[in-house]
């Protein structure tokens, strides 16, 4: 059955019921119309019961079975152990044979029949919970057959005090009384269940139909679907059979089997009826006023039949259809002709002109320069107002009004789609319009812009910036009379020029230059970030006076085009509160005016920010976020975050599946090429070895990495470098003459660059470098600047890490009392962090010092001791989620967690743990 997506709130809900029941009678009715996910809820819940050991009681009845009688008793009964049905009173037991049509009749009266049959389902059900707790699970109530009810009201009147959970779905449009008597006999929890989220819906097509959609697309199936998650699949199957998706604007298709539900009742419709409802359908959800001008008539008396019929309603003076899946069928069904007429009808009433433009447009399929025009001005203010899928499709109406001999208006028409299409985002038609651009257009500003826009599109689609690159180097020679136009190119080439440092400092230097005299202030402000950010990358001091300029530009800070420059500097110096506020704003300021192709970017951001204020589920979050936004983006690799999800799971201690994800991708970029996210990769890698103390490979991999940068100009890489961890790699290899001059190389950084974490890496490095060398006493004095850091500016895992150093040479050195204070220090860091190899390290050497090893009854919870045991019996993963009812990643935290609280790092060792 498949899982319950986006239903995380219900689920809790739903797990609070199983642990009141496992004590005393507790119910939960689950209600919502038909396809909404109430099927999928109910098992869900049965499932975790059945996890815990839980005996289920299931019955799914069906329409075809409402009049038999006792089936969903047989439904229920079914699968229970003969020898509790053989345990029952003989009358019973022959009672419920004959109901269930198991046997012969008995000799009784049917009211005496009926009432044994209840007394030996409420029998069963008492012998059950006596040997433990037991979930009746009805989906669809409303089919019950009559005689089951009857029986299930009687069962959960007699409840007592036995631990017996009851799970009822019921398929109603608005909340109805309770089925079986459950709120007067039981304490009933109810759920509501509310339309599916965006994105629920965009997993749930990625999971069943392997179909991810546009932003823009899925935003038009959920609010066709009205977010009812079988209707949604519907609608998806049949756009998928599409030679190509619908573009804004046009209608996405209702499938034959939705279809033939409304055909009925819309085609038995007078014409007068079906005429106003095609009109209704055009305008949306008009007042009554408005519909009764554009029909001639009065709106209510024309539509009173479809009133009748459920169409559609009066609500609150405007005609509204009762599903949007009503609307679609009535407007799709009407011949094109009469959704012609319904348009004019409706330009000649309409007073905004965003309304009036769209009809005058759909009125007619001619070209027409003066309606070409009026669409141009009703785009530009949905804009304005946010509202950027409303303005593509009426910049798309606008292009093909436009008469064929006005190239010059055609042209700057397409290009303004364009740059819409890459805002929604729908990149893969941006990419398209962009190419016919560049093929179409004669060398001049126009062709510049396109081929600029191309590269901005092939930033975020291609594994490389290489592209980029040259599209905009070739639009630096159409934009050359164009001082405003090459000064963006040039900040363009600036950001795109992350294989160059040197290349892109220029561009970023000219930017500036020119952006100062032509503006506008924001593209200005992100040229100075530019040029900030390759100063510091080409090791020079950090120009905070060009930083704060830039940042009085920016004026209020809610301009959507903000620079991530300043956020990802912060992340660098260990300001992840100033980040987070960020990228935050400029996530808000992008969805508030509908710009957001760059969503899935500053997710990551986020994602980087939480990973190194050591709130790593947070961190995931933004990783899950950043993906789903990428894959509706229609970027092709879809998993920007990557990074940062394999940098989280090797902190948590999941290397191996940490390293896997990190070396798929480096050997993709790698071959891209891609040399600065390659190096990003490595840096993973490193830290990963690091973490498993296999330090040939840290070397290995720093190395690597360390090659790729210098390539690039990078003479500062910040978050990006991993000589710390190559430094610790080489002293601990006792390679020590290779590892000084990396460590003064290291230092000198530092100095011109100051970042906390930068001190305690070098403190490390310090401190092994001196070990190694046999001076133990200033080895342990080089680890006091953890102490030292009064103000917390260093953040928990880099103290711990340090923590863990010290302990480690105090133990050398005899200091038993100080090494164990370290330690500990360091262990309590890890656990709570969840870190869960770097505890386990840290707990090996506090048995060295002679400490008892912890045990599972002292350290684990109860989850992560159910989760344990069930792992070390030998199921995978997932097999330990799919018994339990949770997700795979919450097995793996726990494992984590378990893994470090033992001391173990098999799956062998934490069996003969749970053993002992």
């Amino acid at each position: 059955m498949p899982r319950p997506l986006g239903r995380e709130s219900e689920l809790a809900a739903a797990e609070a019921i199983i642990e009141a029941a496992s004590a005393r009678p507790a119910a939960l009715l689950i209600e919502g119309p038909a396809g909404i996910g109430k099927s999928t809820l109910v098992t869900a819940v049965a499932q975790r019961a059945a996890a815990r050991g839980w005996r289920i009681l299931t019955a799914r009845p069906s329409g075809a079975e409402a009049t038999w009688a006792h089936q969903s008793l047989d439904d229920l009964v079914r699968g229970v152990d003969p020898a509790v049905i053989d345990s029952l009173p003989e009358m019973q037991r022959r009672a419920l044979d004959f109901a269930l049509l198991r046997s012969a009749p008995a000799r009784a009266t049917d009211a005496a029949t009926a009432q044994l049959v209840t007394m030996a389902t409420v029998g069963i059900v008492t012998t059950l919970a006596k040997a433990g707790p037991v979930l009746i699970s009805i989906d669809d109530a409303p089919w019950v057959d009559h005689a089951t009810a009857g029986v299930l009201a009687s069962v959960v009147r007699r409840l007592g005090t036995l631990p017996v959970g009851v799970v009822v779905a019921q398929r109603v449009d608005t909340p109805a009384s309770a089925p079986f008597g459950l709120e007067a006999a039981v304490p009933t929890e109810r759920i509501w269940l509310a339309p599916m989220s965006h994105g629920a819906l965009h997993l749930l097509l990625v999971e069943r139909l392997e179909l991810a959609l546009p932003r823009p697309t899925l935003a038009r199936l959920h609010e066709l679907a009205g977010g009812n998650p079988l209707y949604a699949l519907e609608i998806a199957r049949a756009l998928r059979r599409l030679p190509a998706l619908p573009r804004p604007g046009e209608p996405l298709p209702i499938p034959a089997s939705m279809r033939g539900l409304l055909h009925g009742r819309l085609e038995s419709l007078s014409r007068r009826t079906s005429h106003a409802l095609v009109v209704a359908a055009a305008a949306g959800a008009p007042t009554i006023d408005e519909l009764s001008r554009a029909i001639e008539a009065p709106a209510v008396e024309v539509l009173q039949e479809a009133i009748d019929g459920g169409l559609v309603m009066v609500d609150r003076g405007r005609i509204r259809f009762t599903h949007p899946t009503v609307a679609a069928a009535a407007y799709q069904d009407a011949a094109p002709g009469d959704r012609r007429t319904a348009h004019a009808a409706l330009s000649r009433v309409a007073d905004a002109g965003e309304a009036r433009a769209r009809h005058l447009a759909l009125a007619t399929t001619a070209p027409d320069a003066n309606v070409a025009s009026a669409l141009d001005a009703a785009a530009e203010d949905a804009k304005r107002r946010g509202a950027a899928e409303a303005a593509t499709e009426l910049i798309r109406l606008a292009v093909e009004r436009t008469p064929g001999d006005d190239r010059a208006a055609l042209g700057r028409r397409q290009l303004v789609l364009a740059n819409l299409l890459l805002e929604l985002p729908d990149l893969e038609a941006a990419e398209r319009l962009c190419a016919e651009l560049v093929a179409t257009l004669p060398p001049g500003p126009g062709r510049a812009e396109a081929r600029m826009l191309a590269g901005t599109i092939a930033f975020y689609r291609e594994p490389t910036t290489i592209v980029a690159v040259e599209h905009c180097l070739a639009a630096l020679e159409d934009a050359a009379a164009d001082p405003a136009l090459l000064g963006r190119i040039h900040f363009r080439l600036a950001v795109f020029f992350d294989f160059d440092v040197v290349a892109g400092m220029q561009h970023a230097a000219k930017a500036v230059e020119i952006l100062t005299a032509t503006g506008p202030p924001i593209t200005l402000a992100a040229a100075m970030y530019e040029r900030f950010a390759h100063e510091v990358t080409l090791g020079m001091p950090p120009d905070l006076a060009l930083l704060d300029r830039a940042q009085a530009l920016e004026g209020d800070g809610t301009n959507a085009d903000q620079s991530t420059v300043p956020g990802l500097w912060w992340i660098a110096i260990d300001r992840p509160d100033l980040a987070r506020a960020r990228f935050l704003r400029q996530l808000d300021g992008s969805r508030a005016v509908g710009e957001v192709s760059g969503e899935p970017d500053l997710l990551t951001r986020l994602a980087e920010t939480e990973l190194y204020a050591d709130r790593w589920d947070a961190a995931l979050r933004f990783v899950e976020e950043a993906t789903v936004a990428a894959r509706q983006a229609g970027q092709p690799n879809a998993d920007p975050a990557r990074r940062i999800r394999a940098l989280v799971l090797a902190h948590r201690g999941d290397l191996a599946d940490a390293e896997s994800s990190a070396l798929e991708a480096l050997a993709r970029v790698e071959a891209g090429p891609d040399p600065i996210l390659a190096s990003a990769y490595l840096l993973v890698l490193s830290f990963i070895a690091a973490s498993a103390e296999r330090w040939p490979d840290v070397e290995m991999h720093a190395a690597r990495s360390d090659r790729y940068l210098t390539a690039a100009g990078y003479v500062q890489a910040m978050r990006l470098d991993a000589t710390h961890e190559r430094i610790e790699a080489l002293c601990a290899m006792g390679r020590l003459d290779e590892a000084e001059p990396l460590l003064a190389r290291f230092e000198e950084g530092a100095r011109v660059t100051p970042r906390p974490w930068a001190d305690a890496a070098i403190a490390r490095g310090r401190a092994r470098l001196l070990a190694g060398r046999g001076n133990l006493a200033a080895a342990i004095a080089a680890t006091d600047a953890v102490l030292a850091d009064e103000s917390n500016a260093w953040r928990a895992f880099d103290r711990a890490r340090t923590l863990l150093l010290r302990g480690e040479l105090l133990r050398r050195a005899r200091s038993r009392r100080g090494a164990g204070d370290a330690l500990e220090a360091a262990r309590s860091i890890f656990d709570a962090l969840g870190a869960s190899v770097w505890a386990r390290r840290t707990r090996v050497e506090i048995a060295r010092l002679g400490r008892p090893r912890p045990t599972v009854a002292d350290e684990l919870t109860p989850s992560e001791a159910e989760v344990a045991r069930l792992a070390a019996s030998g199921l995978k993963n997932r097999e330990v989620a799919a018994q339990l009812g949770i997700s795979t990643k919450t097995v793996e935290a726990h494992l984590a967690r378990a893994y470090a609280k033992l001391g173990v790092q098999s799956r062998a060792q934490l069996a003969r743990a749970i053993a002992d």
